[in-house]
């Protein structure tokens, strides 16, 4: 989304996250949407999630942000109308097939390869029920194509290894949370098709269901969701059986137009689900 507010030095004036028309632009498009639940990437601060918050027609109760690693500032946020719990895995180490960690350099100064963590993390908000299972969802923002002259691992090795983390992870709430639908949301930089999503394949819940994927694109092959260089199909919410069991049928959407443009390079996507939190 471009919220790439950030503050140069602790208690200075936050810089401006987007040029007033973009965020409001992006203000009325989340207002089109209607969602009771909105999942965000390249948040740059608490402080411009909030702003964006501020500017919306019925601004949301419970506005969060997940800090990540990237030393980029690039966040995953949460705007949701029930209240929920926030977690992340930050330290974890991606590793390849073989489970053994990778290694790049830290930056352009950085003279030996350490560990390399996940970056941009990998967030879930519990938003759990007075009573009956919780409602997961797991906002990522994977690694994308571009790569920095001092990386030694290509972007698709990274996001695969991302993908790797991103299924034990779901593996994981399975286990312990065996009655919670769970949605997996955000920008995987990459299109359905690619090998870096091989390794959520084979989840122990069992696959998981794209309705983009299926329902969207079999009737309009060159459906985008990221459109001014790269038309592809990079933003996605997938759905775990349980999720799945809940989904209302046809009503996965692509919130297009020329408002749509101003705000952000990516178009918002959304579902319903037949969930009551109440």
């Amino acid at each position: 989304m471009n919220l790439f507010a950030w503050q140069a030095e602790e208690n200075e004036p936050v810089n401006p996250a987007k040029p007033q028309r973009e965020l409001r632009a992006l203000a009325r498009t989340l207002d089109r949407v209607q969602a009771d639940l909105v999942g965000l990437q390249e948040v740059g601060s608490q402080q411009a999630l909030d702003d964006l918050n501020s500017l919306l027609r019925h601004p949301f109760e419970f506005c969060k942000l997940s800090p990540s690693n990237s030393d980029r500032g690039i966040h995953v946020g949460f705007l949701a109308r029930s209240p929920f719990e926030l977690s992340s895995h930050l330290s974890e180490i991606l590793t390849d097939a073989q489970g053994m960690a990778l290694s790049d350099l830290a930056g352009a100064s950085a003279v030996e390869l350490t560990p390399l963590r996940i970056q941009r993390s990998i967030a879930i908000a519990k938003l759990q029920r007075p009573t009956g299972p919780a409602l997961l969802c797991v906002g990522v923002h994977l690694k994308s194509p571009g790569r920095r002259q001092w990386n030694t691992l290509s972007p698709l090795t990274i996001r695969t290894a991302e993908c790797r983390l991103l299924a034990s992870v779901l593996d994981e709430l399975a286990r312990k949370n065996p009655y919670s639908p769970t949605i997996v949301l955000g920008d995987f930089n990459d299109a359905p098709t690619s090998p870096a999503f091989a390794p959520l394949e084979h989840l122990q819940a069992g696959p998981l269901f794209d309705p983009l994927l299926r329902e969207l694109v079999p009737a309009n092959p060159r459906l985008t969701t990221y459109w001014p260089k790269r038309r592809t199909r990079v933003d996605r919410i997938l759905l775990d059986p349980q999720a799945t069991s809940h989904y209302q049928r046809d009503s996965m959407s692509i919130w297009t137009g020329k408002t749509a443009e101003i705000a952000s390079d990516h178009y918002p996507v959304s579902l319903d689900l037949n969930w009551d939190m109440n």
